[in-house]
């Protein structure tokens, strides 16, 4: 019977191998399956030994395979989600219709919410229309990722038409909203929510001018030349308003409900803070601020 191991030739000490009683073919299939390692090094000696016709058949072979792979099945969901990161957010919800199994992971809340949340902080506003849709996380998912694609490839649910003669000064941007006055004799603001596309358009009493305006998350502010200061809480739709002297709106400024305004009287810096829900204004003075501060603040 003959034996696979090599054996020593006593004469030379060579070492000759005894091929077992099957084909060449297969004894050649067998010991490139089993090479642990560097089988690309094995392949490409083997290539450099072929013939055109061998070259050729090679080639029909290699053509009528393909050379995709299943990474949404073949891969751990870890993998996965790591590899859709790079793509559109769009683009899981188009391969959902690619097989069961896709779906299956592709739609999961372990591979979404990753996807889906890394625009998201739980800080953020709520998107119009969250809230119904708390129930449904998949259906959460689906309409986070409409608002992220329509972000990323220009295409808004809405847009707002800013005109181009506006007071870049007294123009605007806290959260949601955005207040925009017109430059050439203001007598109106345009106050509008980006998330909800509301509108408001607040003209003054008696056609009077605006000289300055400024927004906070409750209040969109302007004060006239009358030196009226009003207030248009745009939660509750109320307006309000107080009177100051005219040196007392240098500066303006309001945060929440608060509204505080700064200026120069008698070689004093006085600061005045209204309140709209109370509707009371303290003033206080600042005897420390020295000559220079006080001109710059002029």
């Amino acid at each position: 019977m003959p034996s696979n191991n090599p054996l020593p030739d006593l004469k030379t000490g060579n070492v000759s191998i005894t091929i077992p009683s099957r084909s060449l073919a297969e004894f050649v299939v067998e010991a490139f399956t089993n090479i642990p390692s560097r089988r690309i090094s094995a392949l490409e000696g083997i290539l450099n030994k072929l013939t055109i016709d061998e070259w050729r058949f090679l080639k029909s072979q290699v053509d009528s395979k393909t050379l995709c792979r299943d990474i949404v099945g073949s891969l751990p969901l870890e993998l996965v989600t790591q590899i859709f990161s790079y793509l559109d957010v769009a683009t899981p919800f188009r391969l959902q219709r690619v097989s069961k199994h896709w779906n299956r992971v592709l739609t999961s809340p372990d591979f979404l919410n990753p996807r889906v949340n890394s625009w998201c902080t739980p800080n953020d506003t709520p998107l119009n229309g969250e809230a119904a849709l708390q129930a449904d996380p998949y259906a959460l998912c689906t309409f986070r990722a409409q608002h992220q694609h329509r972000f990323a490839t220009a295409s808004p649910f809405g847009y707002l038409r800013i005109p181009r003669e506006i007071d870049i000064k007294n123009c605007w941007l806290c959260g949601d909203h955005i207040l925009c006055t017109p430059a050439n004799q203001p007598r109106h603001i345009d106050l509008q929510n980006l998330r909800t596309g509301k509108r408001w358009r607040i003209r003054t009493e008696g056609r009077a001018q605006i000289v300055k305006a400024v927004l906070s998350d409750q209040l969109a502010v302007y004060v006239t030349y009358h030196y009226v200061c009003y207030a248009f809480n745009f939660i509750t739709n109320e307006t309000r308003s107080f009177r100051l002297p005219k040196a007392m709106f240098d500066r303006l400024v309001c945060r929440d409900s608060l509204v505080a305004c700064s200026g120069v009287v008698q070689g004093k810096f006085h600061i005045s803070m209204w309140d709209f829900d109370t509707q009371e204004t303290k003033t206080f003075v600042l005897n420390s601020v020295e000559g220079h501060w006080a001109r710059t603040l002029q």
